[in-house]
């Protein structure tokens, strides 16, 4: 009998970078321990109540290792601060307490709770040292003590809270902590820490979960083979000095299966290459580990199959004909990979857009998505397998509640529809091995199918540089010391510098990402290359003392990296639709916007005929200035200039374009193409023909948001947004596959 069931696999990907200091031994950030407590235990613990539902994990060892190291006494920054007593807090340790710990969701992990939110109130949301050196007087010792136990409360999840009577009890108490309460929650912390890594096992051996890999420190392997495979994506990308160490990559992958071998009990099946990368040489190397199957995304599933794509007949869709079923990669001397890929849409729905909805009604919609998969794939060859894939992590703080109630709505609902169900994907693959044959490999990533984030751009490529060159004095150390007395120090650097091999260095490298804490990911790079030489008894050298990352000056101009085509709807719909799109540096490399600044985003980008902008305003600012007649103005000063006025913001926006007539007055331009829409955001397209300019010529505006008369303020302060025009070389330069 026909299987007509929807199988749908969700692959939950764990991961944190290594965050322990070479030299100090502990971790200078907390995010592995937070994460623990708040979403590596809690997320296979929901499935206890569904045992229904099936779900993969892919567990990356960087962060199984140090889960392992805390439950061996590892320490990191904010845990030493956290245990050390309230009254002993000298005035560096109580700066950097209130610096830190507010480093949570604010909406859903920290104004739920009155008494965290008065404290948030009272520190400000400047994180200037100046300021919060004139607000250490506000704070007595049993603030900091009642700051102490909430941040580490509220890493905690929900299920475990609630489970654990006295956490629960402080929930309720608020405020006037003692330092034996304090204890108890880092306790319960210790605790949680403990039992991960068995929940995992045991989920696995009940065959509720699968347990995946990724390379040991989550290295883009494509880029350890060969730098070059970046051009495949991007052929006139500016590369570094050329790296070529498929020998590394091989090692990342031999010490990920044997560490997931140790720790689960049984050698992985799957993996989820690092940032989905893939490329032929690669899948090679992961055949020949053993592992049976990897995923990616379903971008790089259309880049493979560009060819066999071109000559569809009409009406053959890519989704869902080709997306939804596995796919065989044959590969030389006789070996083969199965690959699933990733529906972008469908993930990214979970990861960026349902935390906003009701939880119930996106559990519904989620449930609908997949039901109307299902009907489009009637008269289809089945059976059928939609993978979901993404962070098991970052999504939560940013849904209410660490997203219980979506979850549990979600996984009752598909327990309760027979035509769907969940799946591993090692059981899927071996009852229905694929039939499909995949023509070839397309080298890529999951985000934009190319590897811009991690090298080209002038930091990335320095990374690459510092890498390659502390590599190479290695291995010729190596060479002349290659005795047995060296075995450890020859470990040891070989370890750091494939920590350095990382991802996420990069990741906060460019202008692709920025944080709070992008200095500290620069130091802790350069402190792994360090530590290489520290194990050859050589030198640091000057190279590795200068930061990587540039600090940015406020308001300064990133440049689009690629060509966009956002939806005009006035919301944050789709994070990467804006991904490659310019921006203006409002916040100096990462620090939170003062409270009284009116704009928080600045975004510019492009295709080849029109100009977009998303201007996204301070939210603190628009609650306080709802029901004033404010008006915002966009001008553009190239020779014939224009201005957008953009009047009556709530309930209707009024949105209208003027150019300048032969007296110099702002006159109304009737037919054009600009287009609008203004609810949480605002986002504008505007034609370059209604602009009057056209490829490579230089474009500049400035906004204003003004009232009656009077400049509430500009944007930029110091000068006008300018760039070019793009032209078909722009596309040849970014986007050639």
């Amino acid at each position: 009998m026909a299987d007509d069931r929807l199988h749908v696999a969700f692959v939950w990907h764990m991961h944190q970078p290594y965050y322990r200091e070479p030299n100090l031994g502990a971790c200078g950030m907390p995010w592995v321990r937070l994460h623990a407590t708040k979403d590596y235990h809690y997320m296979p613990a929901l499935l206890r109540d569904f045992p229904r539902i099936k779900a993969n994990f892919n567990l990356v060892p960087s962060l199984l290792k140090q889960i392992q190291l805390y439950n061996q006494g590892l320490s990191d920054s904010a845990l030493e601060l956290s245990k050390t007593p309230a009254a002993e807090l000298n005035p560096a340790q109580r700066m950097q307490i209130l610096h830190f710990f507010f480093f949570a969701n604010h909406e859903h992990m920290i104004h739920p709770y009155p008494a965290y939110a008065d404290l948030l109130n009272r520190r400000g949301c400047s994180m200037k040292d100046e300021d919060l050196e004139t607000r250490l007087s506000l704070f007595s010792d049993q603030d900091f003590l009642d700051l102490q136990v909430w941040y580490n409360l509220v890493w905690i999840d929900p299920l475990e809270r609630e489970a654990n009577q006295e956490l629960a009890a402080l929930i309720q108490k608020g405020r006037g902590f003692t330092e034996l309460e304090k204890a108890r929650v880092l306790a319960a912390q210790a605790d949680i820490l403990q039992q991960v890594i068995p929940l995992y096992r045991s989920l696995q051996e009940a065959g509720q979960i699968e347990l995946t890999t990724t390379p040991f420190y989550h290295p883009i392997l494509p880029l350890l083979c060969d730098t070059e495979t970046a051009r495949e994506a991007m052929v006139n990308i500016q590369l570094p000095e050329r790296f070529i160490h498929p020998e590394d990559a091989r090692e990342q992958l031999r010490l990920a299966v044997r560490y997931h071998q140790e720790l689960f009990g049984q050698a992985p099946q799957g993996m989820w290459p690092s940032e989905g990368s893939v490329s032929p040489q690669v899948a090679q190397l992961i055949a020949e580990t053993g592992i049976q199957w990897i995923a990616t995304d379903e971008e790089i599933l259309g880049k493979s199959m560009a060819e066999e794509l071109a000559h569809l007949a009409p009406g053959t869709a890519f989704k869902p004909d080709y997306l939804y079923r596995p796919y065989r990669l044959e590969l030389p001397g006789g070996l083969g990979l199965n690959m699933i890929f990733r529906d972008h849409e469908l993930s990214d729905q979970i990861g960026f857009v349902y935390a906003k909805w009701d939880p119930k009604d996106a559990a519904a919609n989620l449930i609908q998505r997949l039901r109307a998969i299902r009907e489009s794939l009637a008269d289809k060859p089945g059976p059928h397998l939609v993978s979901i894939i993404l962070d098991g992590e970052n999504a939560w703080e940013y849904y209410p509640d660490n997203g219980r109630d979506f979850f549990r709505h979600l996984y009752a609902g598909l327990s309760e529809t027979p035509e769907l169900v969940t799946t591993r994907v090692g059981d899927f693959l071996a009852a229905h091995p694929p039939q499909a044959k995949l023509p070839r490999l397309f080298s890529g990533s999951w985000i934009n199918h190319n590897f811009k984030i991690w090298i080209g751009h002038p930091e990335d490529n320095t990374s690459w540089n510092y890498l390659s060159r502390t590599r190479r004095e290695l291995t010729d150390w190596q060479r002349d010391h290659g005795d047995g007395k060296n075995a450890a120090a020859r470990a040891v650097a070989w370890e750091a510098l494939f920590i350095a091999e990382g991802s996420d260095w990069n990741w906060w490298y460019g202008d692709d990402h920025s944080s709070n804490l992008d200095m500290e990911f620069d130091q802790l790079y350069r402190e792994q290359l360090a530590a290489v030489y520290r194990a050859m008894g050589k030198p640091i050298p000057e190279f590795l003392m200068i930061p990587i990352r540039r600090v940015q000056l406020h308001g300064e101009i990133i440049q689009p990296t690629g060509f966009i085509s956002p939806e005009l709807d006035g919301d944050i719909s789709d994070y990467y639709e804006w991904l490659p799109a310019g921006y203006v540096d409002l916040d100096g490399g990462g620090a939170m916007h003062q409270a009284e600044s009116i704009f928080k985003e600045i975004y510019f980008g492009f295709d080849l005929t029109t100009l977009f902008l998303r201007i996204d305003l301070n939210p603190v600012w628009e609650e306080a200035h709802r029901n004033e007649p404010r008006e915002l103005n966009i001008r553009f000063l190239q020779t014939q200039q224009r201005l957008i006025r953009i009047r009556a913001f709530l309930p209707e926006p009024v949105i209208d374009f003027y150019g300048l007539d032969l007296q110099e007055r702002w006159t109304v331009i009737r037919n054009h193409g600009l287009k609008g829409a203004v609810h949480k955001i605002i986002e504008l397209a505007i034609p370059f023909k209604d602009l009057g300019v056209f490829a490579k010529d230089e474009l500049q505006f400035w906004l204003f948001m003004k009232k009656g008369d009077r400049e509430l303020e500009r944007c930029p302060r110091q000068g006008p947004v300018s760039t070019q025009v793009p032209g078909e070389e722009f596309i040849a330069g970014n986007w050639c596959a």
